[in-house]
Parts: structure tokens; C-alpha cells; sequence
């Protein structure tokens, strides 16, 4: 049940994404960052959800009309840098696992310049930032829960083969993120979130947030 929800969740989202490609970018951040098909057992955990999303978000991006361009600023220009530093010392490795390891960050820096191309404003930034912030807060909640119910006696694991998936790394994410929930905990209680869907739940998300938190 768990493999179909998650499915369904994707596939479900793909119309949106071609109507709307900026809910690509926030469909690939919720995969990304809290990789929910690693959290099954059958079909989805190994099935290609992101670039499933990634795909339906590029091919959406060719016909939107509400793109911009890639912003020039010093942290885009330091970031293309990068990616073309990081592309000839691979070419010059040793190591030919060294190639798979490049396509993986290719493909998340590609998204990542895409990012400004179609989230920008004020609610759109928002989404992002609610879903950067839950994504890994709910290891956080999941894993306090565990904690308390079973008196700390276990260690708490990220979801298995992601960049989260020790526990060490997983604590480096949640203390990265903290202070992202605490602020959205208090956008919410202060009702500044700017997203009018979320704004009647102000209260029970505002304390859900803190409950991560």
C-alpha cells in the first residue's frame, strides 16, 4: 500500500507539474530531500521517482511562459564555477566510479539553477521553504517519537541508499534545517505565511512545525 501511495503521489503530481512546472521544483525537493520511496518495500524504492519529476518538470519548463532567466549573481557564477571544476578533475580521475558520482551532482546542480528560474515571489518561495523545512523535519518528529516511545535505546536512521540515511548524517541535516522550522513554527503562529491555503491552519501547523522543531 505503501509503494502505490507514493506512486500514486507522483504520477498524480505530473499534470500539475505540466500546468504548473514550479511544482516540479517542489515535487523534486520533497523526493530529493526526504526520499519517501526508500521509506517502501517493493516497486517504488527502486523506481526512478526523481527523475520521473525531473523529466515532467523540463519538458513542462520548455513551454511555460512564467520562467526567467538563470539570475547572474555572484552565488550562480561561484556555482557554475564549481560544476565545471568538478568536470575536468573528473575527467582526470583515477577512479572510474568517479563518473557515476559526477552525473549524480550534475543532475542536482541542474535542478538547482532551475530552482530560480521558476520559484521566485513571495508565495512560491515560501512553498520551497515549507518543503525544505518538513522534508527533513520529519525525520526529526519520527525519529523523537521512536526515541521517547523506546526510552533512546535505539539509534535513529535516515531513509536507507540517500545522502540522510546515517545517523550522523541525518543529525547534520536536522541541525541545518532547525532553524528553518523554528521560523516557519512562527509564521504560522503570527499568520505571515502569505500562502492562503495554508492560512486556516495557521495554529495546527504552527505547532506541528514546533513539534519538529
Amino acid at each position: 500500500m505503501r509503494d502505490l501511495l507514493i506512486l500514486a503521489i507522483v504520477f498524480g503530481s505530473i499534470p500539475f507539474i505540466l500546468a504548473r512546472p514550479w511544482i516540479g521544483i517542489l515535487m523534486w525537493y520533497w523526493i530529493g530531500l526526504m526520499v519517501p520511496h526508500r521509506l517502501a518495500w517493493g516497486i517504488a524504492v527502486h523506481f526512478p521517482v526523481a527523475q520521473t519529476v525531473a523529466l515532467a518538470a523540463l519538458v513542462a519548463l520548455v513551454f511555460a511562459k512564467d520562467r526567467k532567466a538563470i539570475p547572474l549573481t555572484r552565488e550562480t557564477v561561484l556555482l557554475g564555477l564549481f560544476a565545471i571544476h568538478i568536470s575536468i578533475t573528473t575527467y582526470f580521475a583515477w577512479a572510474l566510479s568517479a563518473f557515476g558520482q559526477w552525473e549524480q551532482v550534475m543532475k542536482i546542480l541542474l535542478m538547482t539553477f532551475l530552482t530560480p528560474v521558476l520559484i521566485y515571489g513571495r508565495q512560491r518561495i515560501m512553498w520551497l521553504f515549507l518543503v525544505i523545512a518538513a522534508s527533513i523535519g520529519f525525520y526529526g518528529f519520527k525519529g523523537g517519537v521512536f526515541s521517547i516511545l523506546t526510552g533512546g535505546s535505539h539509534r535513529i536512521w535516515g531513509p536507507s541508499g540517500s545522502f540522510i540515511g546515517g545517523n550522523t548524517s541525518l543529525g547534520m541535516a536536522l541541525i541545518m534545517v532547525l532553524p528553518l522550522m523554528l521560523v516557519a513554527a512562527q509564521m504560522f503562529h503570527q499568520r505571515r505565511v502569505g500562502i492562503p491555503i495554508l492560512e486556516r491552519w495557521s495554529m495546527p501547523l504552527g505547532y506541528f512545525f514546533h513539534a519538529m522543531f
